[in-house]
């Protein structure tokens, strides 16, 4: 791989993370992209487990 004289490699992180600031996704990418690309790659690598949630459907008296 040949680099510039005085050029830096550089990495960005990109994260999503949940509203208690746990880790969902972690994508790594070279610091040459730009950031506004890598949006949906970044929601591509969330995976979520689904919840069965009980609901009630009688009204409140």
């Amino acid at each position: 791989m040949a680099v510039a004289k005085g050029a830096l490699l550089t990495t960005k992180v990109h994260l999503a993370v949940d509203g208690r600031d746990l880790l969902l996704a972690l994508v790594l990418m070279p610091g040459n992209v730009i950031d506004s690309t890598m949006f949906q790659t970044v929601m591509d690598a969330v995976r979520i487990a689904s919840v069965m949630i009980r609901t009630c459907w009688r009204w409140a008296r």
